[in-house]
């Protein structure tokens, strides 16, 4: 892949949204989608382009829900030198194998898949085996987790779900194998419940978790 301008497109019957690149690099209801294909109707395309000014590894998310009728959905892109089409699975490289879950009201059918685009077909080293404990937490929660390649630069941040980041930790380089980051939350502003923790790994997010906080 090269630098330059591309377009996604979806195709979906009912609604669907493609978010690329978004400020917490996760799906959550409150980002701007990058395309916009939402509500009920037939099958509908719409598409956006956007520049990327690097080949590099750029998070993506896609939703889509169905109302009755057909069962639509399909994701396209074209690029630099690349005619339309369907987006190969190849070109996805996937960083957390679990979905993050928030307290909205979601319709009955509503799914969701997040992934990473890979634009340099170089992957990322992940970390592994997350755990986050106690949950729900009152000042101090604990995150472990198992990281593959001691060059890691390592970052453990936690949002609300306006997207404020209410914590920051630039921990930088871990030991290959086991480790326990230990988050003290006393005197920071926090409202009583769900947060998402987010471990990003050389600048990538890599995995997203909630967490709950609650009066002791």
């Amino acid at each position: 892949m090269v630098a330059g301008a591309y377009t996604f497109e979806t195709v979906s019957d009912d609604g669907s949204k493609l978010y690329f690149n978004n400020d917490l690099h996760v799906y959550a209801p409150f980002n701007t989608p990058t395309v916009n294909n939402d509500g009920i109707h037939p099958s509908k395309s719409a598409s956006s382009s956007v520049n990327i000014p690097n080949a590099d590894v750029y998070p993506i998310a896609i939703t889509f829900f169905e109302q009755a009728g057909s069962e639509i959905m399909e994701v396209y892109w074209s690029g630099p030198g690349m005619p339309r089409q369907r987006i190969p699975n190849e070109a996805f490289t996937l960083v957390n194998a679990s979905a993050v879950t928030t307290p909205f009201a979601f319709n009955a059918l509503h799914t969701k898949r997040a992934a990473v685009m890979n634009l340099n077909a170089k992957g990322i080293e992940a970390v592994s085996a997350v755990s986050v404990y106690p949950n729900p937490f009152h000042e101090n929660l604990a995150i472990g987790f198992y990281n593959s390649n001691s060059t890691n630069d390592i970052t453990v941040s936690i949002f609300d779900l306006n997207g404020r980041k209410v914590y920051n930790n630039h921990a930088g380089k871990l030991p290959t194998g086991n480790n326990l980051l230990k988050i003290n939350l006393a005197g920071i502003n926090m409202n009583d419940g769900v947060y998402l923790a987010q471990i990003q790994i050389n600048g990538i997010v890599n995995k997203t978790m909630k967490v709950v906080r609650m009066k002791k």
